[in-house]
């Protein structure tokens, strides 16, 4: 699983998104590509590349960018870290050799996040499931080789630490009942699964667990799952990650990130029931089985 020289770390793929929004933020044409071009002599490639991420920038033209787009100091400083952190490859990219780009940078995302909201309609999500659970899911990747579905779980259970590290994920779950009907793996699998969840739920003062009632009336939550990831730094914009059958999809405008969580916010407020009685309503599901 070694990583190609060619690909850029998450961290790097954000800080270009940071100086992309940055330059944006210029007024006038000040932020327009000639204008940049002309001030750091980059070609439109180097400067495209910069911004995606699929480059790193030098000690002196990182400076240089700082000091034409002027943030404020601790905006400066935050940029300062994150370039530090961006040379730095955590384990996602280990795996972008063996799994989409999208989702080895949304693993990068996952670990350096502070609060995230997760919609699922159909599953348990995939950071509070056991390993039995997503085995038995196999069969919902059938092009999948053996060993790739093999590398796939262990890089589901690495991103399962996220829960449990220093200063962990504070994680806000919201599951539909309609996931516990589904018989994966057999009843002693699917029972061990939802007591996994309440046990997780009494132990991670992280963490918190929602369920959407199937007699609940028409709500947001019908139009499928997301991941809604919130950043410590008030100047990393929330972000949006959808994830198909074959492929992912974000969502980064922020006026459409926002509508996000304000469904969210309104579904653990008026739909999904209160945390003790989701916990007793999974708790009857399991003792169903």
């Amino acid at each position: 699983m070694a990583r190609r020289a060619e690909q850029p770390t998450a961290r790097q793929v954000r800080l270009g998104s940071a100086l992309r929004t940055l330059r944006l933020a210029l007024p006038g044409k000040e932020s327009e590509w000639n204008a940049v071009l002309e001030k750091f002599g980059f070609t439109v490639s180097k400067l495209s590349r910069i911004e995606s991420g699929k480059i790193g920038i030098s000690d002196a033209d990182f400076a240089r960018m700082l000091d034409y787009y002027n943030p404020e100091k601790n905006h400066r400083v935050y940029l300062e870290d994150l370039r530090q952190r961006s040379n730095v490859e955590g384990w996602e990219a280990d795996v972008r050799n063996i799994v989409s780009a999208d989702y080895a940078d949304y693993c990068g995302y996952e670990g350096d996040a502070h609060e995230a909201f997760n919609l699922e309609t159909g599953l348990i999500p995939g950071l509070l499931q056991i390993r039995e659970h997503s085995e038995a899911n196999r069969a919902a990747t059938p092009w999948l080789s053996d060993a790739e579905f093999e590398d796939r779980l262990a890089i589901k259970a690495k991103r399962q630490q996220v829960l449990t590290k220093d200063n962990p994920l504070r994680l806000s779950v919201i599951i539909s009942e309609s996931a516990f009907r589904h018989n994966i793996g057999g009843p002693a699998v699917m029972k061990a699964q939802l007591l996994y969840l309440i046990e997780l739920s009494e132990a991670l003062p992280n963490l918190s667990i929602q369920v959407l009632p199937e007699g609940s009336p028409a709500h947001g939550g019908l139009f499928g799952p997301y991941m809604i990831l919130s950043f410590r730094e008030t100047w990393e914009p929330d972000i949006v990650y959808i994830e198909g059958l074959t492929d992912t999809r974000w969502v980064e405008r922020q006026d459409k990130v926002q509508d996000y969580s304000k469904q969210f916010k309104s579904l653990m407020e008026n739909a999904a029931l209160p945390r003790n009685d989701s916990i007793a309503l999974i708790l009857d599901h399991a003792n169903n089985l």
